[in-house]
């Protein structure tokens, strides 16, 4: 009878003195210090990567004011960073910011939006309308003639939004214009 129970005792020690490698591979790996900041670390990448393989890293933005016919550009880079702007007033601005400077006010609309990628592809969008149909010549011919009533009529026939009415003093003003 001893001997079927050495027999079991030896089939126990030999699976307790079995290799270490055997043993490694019951005990759980190590374990990740900091799993946030990796988290964060891939999405911060991932963002990054999504920029260069879509193109927007840079955006160069013209707005032109639908009311003056002034006009201003600038980069934007994403997450909101914007460079200084460029800004060219109008002489239609300069009138009024000098003779009626309470009644002067802005409505900028983005006439072109040039996306470039980090390798310079470009990426165009936007169509003009109202005064950005008119040359600026336009303007400026008829402002070195027009009296302040009519600078201010054309002012106010603009911010109306009446745009047959609108486009048929463009007309008027390109006819005039050009000879």
């Amino acid at each position: 009878m001893d001997a079927p129970e050495s027999a079991s005792t030896a089939i126990s020690l030999e699976s307790r003195s079995a290799p270490a490698s055997d043993y490694s591979r019951e005990q759980p790996g190590p374990r990740l210090r900091f799993p946030v900041l990796y988290f964060l670390l891939a999405i911060v990448l991932g963002f990054l990567l999504s920029l260069v393989v879509l193109g927007a890293f840079r955006w160069e933005v013209r707005e032109m004011c639908e009311w003056t016919g002034s006009r201003r550009d600038y980069i934007a880079y994403p997450l909101g960073i914007h460079t200084s702007m460029v800004y060219t007033p109008s002489a239609l601005e300069f009138h009024l910011a000098k003779h009626h400077s309470e009644k002067l006010e802005h409505r900028w609309k983005s006439y072109s939006r040039i996306s470039r990628s980090v390798l310079g592809t470009t990426y165009s969008c936007g169509r003009p309308k109202g005064f950005f149909e008119l040359p600026g010549f336009c303007i400026d011919k008829f402002m070195e003639t027009a009296n302040d009533a009519e600078v201010m009529a054309l002012y106010e026939l603009v911010r109306s939004g009446n745009e047959p009415a609108i486009e048929m003093r463009f007309e008027q003003l390109m006819n005039a214009a050009i000879p």
